[in-house]
């Protein structure tokens, strides 16, 4: 069973995105920050991290310090306006950049390529 840790700071919930996960047969933590993603890491083993976020900029924060610490493939999942605009930086420190107005039925598909590769590098 796949173990996925998502961080949520979207306003609209993305219950879409855990529900998907479930449905594929994945254990799904939900956290609201960066700091209870660290404190559920040191607790459980996972094998994706999702981070759902609004803003860029502030994820990039969030990556920069979960990279650090972590060698778990990243899944970001950005708004279609941010996706488009966001920093360039952002596609280079993560597994997978998405849209959320990915399809339900790709966002596994997208999550098993990160898995793959992540394991292919590592």
């Amino acid at each position: 069973m796949c173990e996925v840790l998502l961080i949520e700071q979207m306003v609209s919930p993305c219950g879409w995105v855990k529900k998907t996960f479930a449905e594929q047969g994945c254990k799904v933590t939900r956290v609201l920050h960066a700091n209870q993603a660290l404190l559920a890491m040191r607790q459980t083993s996972f094998d994706l991290l999702v981070m759902a976020y609004d803003d860029a900029t502030v994820c990039l924060l969030d990556v920069d310090r979960l990279k650090a610490l972590s060698l778990l493939p990243l899944m970001v999942l950005l708004p279609d306006s941010e996706t488009k605009d966001e920093d360039p930086d952002l596609g280079l420190y993560v597994d997978c950049l998405v849209s959320d107005a990915i399809p339900r039925e790709r966002l596994w598909i997208e999550a098993q390529a990160a898995l793959a590769n992540r394991s292919l590098n590592h």
